[in-house]
């Protein structure tokens, strides 16, 4: 379990450093931003602060430094796919596959009075379809799109609950994209299990008035999350979750666990 926790933390990590090239930007009063250039539109800079927001910024209000700064970067980069070039919407499509119930009732009484358990048993299959819609005068080449499907499980029996999230890994090729064309591409479907089942119930009387001991367990699946990458050349340019904060929320749950990780320590 501890390594899993610094695994996930050391991907984190690597990824943070390899996505996020921040700069600070400073205007002509003096005030300034920390933040990632992503693109030049007309006589503006366009920026991606930390909130993950995007902030356009006339290229004459900020310092002559910045300035020059920018034009390097935008003579650099002009001809290179960008996250400004190309639009990706994310909608998840879930299916209910079966519903199943067995025991209870008169049928599960044996001669004793006994009540047989009852089973609910549930089944859904969740997929996502990502459209992806270019915004550039340019042809964008073929796209390699890398995505992992969150899946938590939650358990209860005699010991207690335990919940833990698994991650199912998948790829897409995506053929070039035209100007201003649009395409999309699904994922692999994953399922989720939704079983509950309450124990028989003697028909003999406790203390009390009510019937004998019971107890119950169940599993329950559900999709959490969904974190897709894309790349060109093997070169990571966009990445994006759904729902949107999901990433910051499993880095926050990463910080929890390694917090609670050193405090065990």
């Amino acid at each position: 379990m501890q390594r899993c926790i610094l695994l996930l933390l050391s991907c984190f990590l690597c990824l943070g450093s390899a996505l996020a090239k921040t700069r600070k930007f400073t205007n002509n009063e003096g005030k300034s931003i920390t933040a990632e250039l992503i693109g030049l539109e007309m006589d503006k800079a366009v920026f991606k602060l930390r909130n993950s927001r995007i902030a356009k910024i006339p290229l004459d209000t900020l310092a002559e430094s910045d300035q020059k700064f920018i034009n390097s970067w935008w003579e650099e980069n002009k001809n290179k796919i960008g996250p400004m070039d190309l639009k990706m919407t994310i909608e998840k499509k879930t299916t209910r596959l079966s519903k199943t119930s067995s025991g209870g009732g008169n049928k599960g009484r044996s001669k004793k009075g006994q009540r047989g358990a009852q089973k609910t048993t549930t089944k859904d299959e969740t997929q996502y379809v990502c459209q992806l819609k270019s915004y550039a005068k340019k042809n964008i080449p073929e796209l390699t799109a890398k995505y992992t499907i969150y899946k938590r499980v939650t358990t209860r029996d005699k010991s207690g609950f335990r919940t833990i999230t698994r991650g199912t890994d998948g790829q897409a090729s995506i053929p070039a994209i035209l100007p201003h064309g649009k395409t999309n591409f699904t994922t692999i479907r994953v399922t989720c299990e939704d079983v509950s089942q309450k124990a028989g119930q003697s028909g003999k009387k406790g203390k009390g008035g009510k019937g004998g001991n019971t107890s119950s367990s169940y599993k329950k699946e559900a999709i959490v999350g969904f974190v897709v990458t894309l790349s060109v050349d093997g070169k990571e340019f966009l990445k994006k979750s759904y729902p949107d904060t999901f990433l910051d929320r499993r880095k926050e749950e990463a910080e929890i666990e390694e917090r609670k990780f050193r405090d065990d320590s």
